[in-house]
């Protein structure tokens, strides 16, 4: 009988100390919990309630330092750090501070973010994500394609941006503030249709170019829960008011070779001259003939050594007047020059 019980005593005892290492382990992995294990503001429109609580409770017998980051801007912690003593717990505030994503067409746009909240005791460090989802209604929708506008500074005066509001309390948007390049940009509003236009123009002596800003569309009444503006990606490529006769000079065969001579001309109303001329290759020499001109030789034909053919581009800085402003825009004009000796012309 003695043996049996012996063997009872050793498996409880090895029973005992599992135990007691299991619980250790929990203890220091899973003795802090935190509720809700994810966060969903569900459809957020403009009067939406933007907060959320989360609860920390430490239930180890030590207490726990615990840091949270949200990997989105969108999201604001009241705290993002916090000491919570041993059997107590702790609430932070999750809330959302605008509205975020990208500005498409449609009413809504996606979020799906999280936070990543970290435990520190004496056991070491661990790691856990919370994640964060939301639906976001645009106070207004834009559409996208229109804002992307291109032509000569000169025409482009009201380009129309057509736009709506996702809601009906959104109202008639006031415009904050809009590009460098931007003269001005009135709103066309239609209260029966709750929809508008933002009518864009540019400024007469913006250079030519990729041009790229935002505009800005607030709320005329921002509530508490919307005051951040909605922004408005404007891209403007503006044509250059001038060319050039050819457009692009071609230098070819034997060294007594040259191009024609290459002219820049101004559309109507506008008068234009070359300033400066230069060129980093040995291979061409340039001569400017005028203000408006300028030809392009060959030179050594040792300066190709083995290449047949070549592409050089030419520096040129161009002066321009619209209403009384002088402009200088730096131009790259494009020179092809090809390669032949003698003895290919045979």
């Amino acid at each position: 009988m003695r043996q049996p019980r012996l063997r009872l005593a050793v498996l409880l005892c090895v029973a005992a100390v599992l135990a007691m290492l299991l619980w250790a382990q929990i203890d220091t992995t899973r003795a802090l919990t935190i509720t809700p294990n994810a966060i969903d503001f569900g459809d957020v429109t403009l009067e939406s309630e933007r907060g959320r609580q989360l609860t920390i409770r430490n239930r180890n017998q030590q207490p726990a330092l615990v840091r949270i980051a949200a990997d989105c801007d969108c999201v604001v912690l009241s705290q993002s750090e916090l000491r919570i003593p041993s059997r107590s717990e702790a609430t932070v505030d999750v809330s959302l501070n605008r509205m975020t994503g990208d500005r498409r067409e449609q009413w809504y746009t996606f979020l799906e973010s999280e936070l990543e909240v970290t435990t520190v005791t004496e056991d070491g460090a661990h790691a856990r994500s919370i994640p964060i989802r939301a639906k976001f209604f645009e106070p207004y929708a834009v559409d996208q394609a229109a804002c992307q506008i291109n032509g000569l500074a000169t025409e482009l005066e009201k380009q129309p941006i057509p736009f709506s509001a996702a809601v009906p309390e959104a109202g008639q948007p006031e415009i904050g503030q809009i590009p460098s390049f931007v003269e001005s940009v009135e709103v066309n509003w239609n209260e029966e249709f709750t929809a508008g236009e933002l009518l864009v123009t540019l400024k007469r002596d913006t250079p030519p170019g990729f041009h790229k800003g935002q505009i800005e569309m607030r709320l005329a009444s921002p509530s508490e829960t919307l005051s951040q503006p909605c922004l408005v990606a404007l891209e403007a490529r503006v044509h250059a008011p001038y060319h050039f006769h050819p457009g692009a000079a071609y230098l070819g065969g034997l060294l007594d070779v040259e191009s024609e001579t290459v002219t820049i001309e101004g559309i109507p109303g506008v008068d234009c001259s070359i300033i400066s001329i230069t060129s980093d290759s040995e291979r061409i020499r340039l001569e400017q003939h005028d203000g408006a001109s300028f030809m392009a030789h060959r030179t050594d034909d040792q300066a190709f050594g083995s290449q047949k053919s070549s592409i050089i581009h030419v520096a040129i800085d161009v002066e321009y007047t619209i209403d009384d402003i002088p402009l200088t825009v730096k131009e790259n004009y494009p020179v092809y020059v090809t390669f032949e000796n003698e003895g290919d012309t045979q």
